[in-house]
């Protein structure tokens, strides 16, 4: 019963959010990543799952959006990943004429976006260590962690690499 009115709650509070005009600027950025989420959708089977930024009605700072996925990867797959998807996110970003007299920062860098992927096993459960939870490329820092079963929702393990760094171990060939 809770959960129906807790469902029920959420879509008239999203409704009220949604009827609220935009600026042009978020307009602007909104095609980019409704673009993004679905090719990322087709490509990887990533789920759009929230997105963010910063900035003001008519300058954007930064650009945020997560995914979730239902499917476990090792660390160099998901390196891969996450390093594809910011590609294609800065692409869609700095080729987007619509989208250029807005960006504070020209051209969108790995430090103007964040990217998070959360992870489950096929089945929707929850991943624990050693399997990854995630990742997350925030201000060109790619983090990888992973759940701890014996404290719920407590990250076990967290392994950092600069965007740089991640770049050089994946080389110039995308295999996703």
């Amino acid at each position: 019963m809770f959960n129906i009115i807790y469902a029920l709650l959420g879509t008239i509070f999203n409704f009220m959010n949604t009827s609220e005009p935009q600026s042009p600027a978020d307009k602007a950025i909104n095609i980019v990543i409704s673009k993004t989420a679905d090719e990322f959708q087709n490509k990887y089977h990533l789920s759009l799952g929230g997105i963010g930024g910063s900035g003001n009605d008519t300058t954007i700072k930064t650009s945020s959006i997560s995914f979730s996925i239902n499917q476990t990867l090792s660390i160099a797959d998901t390196r891969q990943l996450i390093i594809a998807c910011a590609r294609e996110f800065l692409k869609n970003i700095n080729e987007d004429s619509n989208l250029a007299s807005y960006l504070v920062v020209q051209p969108f860098t790995e430090k103007n976006i964040k990217i998070t992927i959360a992870m489950t096993n096929s089945d929707n459960s929850t991943t624990f260590d050693p399997q990854l939870a995630g990742v997350s490329l925030d201000k060109g820092v790619i983090r990888y962690f992973t759940n701890d079963p014996d404290k719920p929702h407590t990250f076990k393990s967290v392994i950092k690499e600069s965007y740089e760094e991640a770049i050089k171990k994946v080389g110039s060939s995308e295999t996703l």
